[in-house]
């Protein structure tokens, strides 16, 4: 359950420009718990529904993932951590199939739009359908660049670039291989 520092919410008291938004946490309003989530942590707890808020469809506790995952696909999916360059089990899959999250099962992206960009993960020039993937502003690390996360469980899966232009898009999905699992065809 998702229980903000104080200081979080003690920002109740103020103005937060949304009059007609009815409360629905601890003084907060559901877009400003969206936003402090995101920023807090890598659960899928947002949306309100029978007294839990969640955003993502697969919804589980972070036991429940420590459960059924390894503790470095904990790691990456769930802490938004990555693997090292040119480590990854799928870097040199080339048969043809389907890539899904290894968190939920998703179907992310086809084997037709991988390609070899020479960066030491599995990069993908296309999702499989615009609604697979969420994309995320990340300011970390001293860089502005665009996180992908599963849009199913909030699985981190790694960054989008545009510096594709080689590919019919001009983009570049860098996934790490621990986040996606293949089904060949």
């Amino acid at each position: 359950m998702l229980v903000p520092p104080a200081s979080v919410a003690d920002a109740s008291s103020s103005n937060l420009g949304h009059s007609s938004t009815p409360i629905v946490y601890g003084g907060l309003y559901k877009k400003d718990i969206d936003i402090l989530w995101d920023e807090m942590c890598y659960s899928t707890v947002i949306n309100y529904s029978g007294g839990v808020f969640m955003k993502y469809e697969v919804f589980k506790t972070d036991e429940q993932w420590k459960n059924e995952l390894s503790e470095f696909e904990y790691h990456v999916l769930r802490m938004a951590g990555t693997e090292r360059a040119y480590s990854g089990e799928l870097l040199d899959e080339k048969r043809m199939g389907t890539y899904s999250c290894r968190g939920c099962g998703a179907h992310l992206f086809e084997a037709e739009t991988k390609f070899d960009s020479h960066c030491g993960w599995p990069s993908f020039y296309k999702s499989l359908d615009t609604k697979a993937i969420e994309y995320i502003e990340d300011s970390s690390h001293g860089m502005v660049r665009t996180e992908v996360r599963c849009a199913k469980c909030g699985g981190h899966l790694g960054h989008l670039f545009d510096d594709a232009p080689q590919t019919p898009t001009g983009n570049r999905y860098c996934i790490n291989s621990v986040s996606i699992t293949f089904q060949a065809d």
